[in-house]
């Protein structure tokens, strides 16, 4: 005799949402089955009574559409001419506003051309005025003089001190001195009791 294996949770819930799942099925094509049909009708019934409203509310809709479109008219009539004088205003004064300003301008004018006459003045007085002593003219060359004299010296210095000199050079030094005469020897004392420096005398 076979031994049965005993079915565990999963497999018991796995078998009954399957069952649940063909029944929901039947239901769903036995409510199909049913309710179609229904709906075609009423589908069908409501469709006169669609058309039939609309109908009647089309002039209700013609009229709302007429009236408000009367009112856009009536405001925009209303509006045109305060628009219109608001336009108006505003270049009046617009208008004013600039001979206004071009009055105080030409008033100004001769106010602001003087004051820009002294400024100019001003700017030419302390352009005149010496702030800095200007450079002598002879300082410059002087200058220039200087450092010719100091380089002459500074090669003058190198040729002196190094004794050499460019090749072909024409100087030749000065002879050595002559050499100085001996010293003459100093005198003796005779033997013979004779004063030397006595001349002999004739016999």
């Amino acid at each position: 005799m076979a031994l049965l294996r005993k079915k565990s949770r999963t497999d018991i819930a796995k078998e009954r949402a399957s069952d649940l799942w063909d029944e929901a099925a039947d239901l769903a094509s036995k409510a199909a089955d049913v309710v179609g049909p229904k709906l075609h009708d009423a589908a069908d019934a409501l469709a006169p009574k669609i058309k039939d409203a609309r109908d009647a509310a089309a002039p209700y809709v013609a009229d709302a559409r007429d009236a408000g479109a009367s009112k856009i008219g009536d405001v925009r009539d209303a509006v045109a001419p305060r628009l219109h004088d608001a336009r108006d205003a505003g270049a009046s004064r617009l208008h004013d506003a600039r001979d206004l300003a071009a009055d105080r301008l030409h008033a100004a004018g001769p106010a602001a051309a003087a004051a820009l006459g002294k400024t100019r003045l001003a700017d030419t007085r302390l352009a005149d005025t010496a702030l800095v002593d200007p450079p002598k003219k002879g300082r410059r060359f002087t200058k220039v003089l200087i450092v010719v004299g100091l380089g002459g010296l500074a090669f003058w210095a190198v040729r002196t001190f190094t004794g050499g000199g460019s090749a072909g050079s024409t100087y030749t030094p000065p002879p050595p001195p002559p050499p100085a005469p001996a010293p003459k020897p100093a005198p003796t004392a005779p033997t013979d009791g004779s004063v030397a420096g006595d001349a002999p005398s004739a016999s």
